[in-house]
């Protein structure tokens, strides 16, 4: 007959809880207090309503609650010896503010020093400080091989009603340069318009 070891030294022999109520069975509501008053305060805190946390809005990929998203996309084959082609446009609509939270571009040459985007609003420089410090800050390479969501640049933009920016693609190759442009953002009805400062 084989003694049971715990017997055998004297011990108690382990148990557990058969019911499922408490116990080491009841592993889903366990707590780190002992204290029942602390408990039930914690389960108070638990049930209370939760406080709507409102992010700001040139936050990426965040949007407020009820604006229209934006996303413009646009890829094509550039000739060579373009110089300065208006590549996408879009002007922003009445009663609306536009805000772009973000930006791709894409080209496939070999050597980027022939290749260019050009963001203007209005004819003027957006996007000052993005691109090549050493080259009068052209912008000539994007962030991936594409233009996808891990290819995009966070960036605060907002157009007021009317307002148009058009990038402007250049390619100085002697081959045609596969270019693409996106944008992201939302149109929002509700904001105040505020015309921030933009531009060099």
């Amino acid at each position: 007959m084989n003694e049971n070891p715990f017997t055998k030294r004297g011990l108690r022999p382990p148990t557990f809880n058969q019911s499922g109520d408490g116990g080491n069975r009841d592993v889903l509501n366990a707590t780190s207090v002992n204290n029942t008053g602390e408990q039930q305060k914690r389960k108070d805190e638990q049930k209370q309503s939760r406080t709507p946390i409102d992010l700001p809005g040139h936050i990426f990929p965040f949007m407020p609650e009820g604006v229209q998203p934006l996303d413009f996309r646009k890829l094509c084959l550039v000739t060579p010896a373009t110089i300065k082609l208006p590549f996408l446009t879009f002007t922003a609509p009445e009663g609306t503010r536009t805000v772009f939270q973000a930006y791709a571009i894409f080209s496939d040459a070999l050597n980027s020093d022939l290749s260019e985007f050009i963001p203007e609003v209005d004819g003027q420089r957006v996007f000052p400080y993005h691109g090549d410090p050493t080259n009068n800050f052209k912008m000539s390479l994007g962030l991936a091989p594409d233009i996808s969501n891990n290819a995009l640049i966070p960036a605060q933009l907002i157009l007021e009603p009317r307002q148009t920016i058009t990038f402007f693609v250049t390619n100085t190759d002697t081959v045609d340069v596969a270019m693409g442009v996106r944008l992201v953002g939302y149109f929002d009805a509700s904001a105040k318009r505020v015309t921030p400062r933009f531009g060099g």
